[in-house]
């Protein structure tokens, strides 16, 4: 299959349940508040949908700290450099994780299967037990506009989120001038 440009994104464990106050859509949208998060629903739409989630959870939810983001990024541009990944930008933040890169449509899960992995695996001293969600989302680029809107909004979760941000031509792995041209027109994807 062809490799073309996505936005993957997937949270931390517990980060946002069917019923949060600030809006929710379950897998298959059968099930969804009238709000989102920037149009929150009315307060106490859902209450009692997001008390049973909140009882039904193995473990409390997963927060990471400044040091568990940065942390998380490396041990996740270190998967992406073992396993020959194109990653043009990245950034993870308290609850959730982004990445632009380019691949084939279905490897994904498999290929942020072993991302989560990787960082589980490395933060299981910090947090120990499951880290991640059990789901991702992957948008596909459109076009080089997108690609770029996409690349400036993952680098503005540094400042809006204090997330730990990467991209390319910054700090370790993936500086190499083959990875530092995958900004180039992705109306080829």
């Amino acid at each position: 299959m062809e490799e073309r440009w996505f936005h993957i994104m997937w949270s931390t464990y517990g980060a946002w349940l069917h019923g949060d106050p600030r809006g929710f859509r379950d897998r298959f949208h059968r099930i969804h508040s009238s709000g989102d998060y920037k149009n929150p629903p009315p307060a106490g739409e859902h209450a009692g949908l997001h008390r049973y989630m909140s009882g039904i959870m193995h473990k409390d939810r997963v927060v990471l700290d400044a040091s568990c983001r940065a942390f998380a990024l490396d041990a996740i541009l270190d998967k992406v450099s073992r396993l020959g990944l194109l990653v043009i930008c990245a950034s993870v933040s308290a609850t959730h994780v982004h990445l632009l890169a380019r691949l084939a449509h279905d490897t994904i899960p498999d290929v942020v299967g072993k991302l989560k992995r990787h960082s589980s695996h490395a933060l299981r001293n910090v947090i120990p037990g499951q880290i991640w969600g059990a789901r991702r989302e992957a948008k596909p680029i459109r076009d080089r506009a997108h690609q770029l809107n996409a690349f400036n909004y993952i680098l503005d979760h540094a400042g809006k989120e204090g997330a730990a941000v990467w991209r390319v031509g910054r700090t370790t792995g993936l500086e190499d001038s083959s990875r530092a041209s995958g900004l180039e027109d992705s109306s080829r994807a």
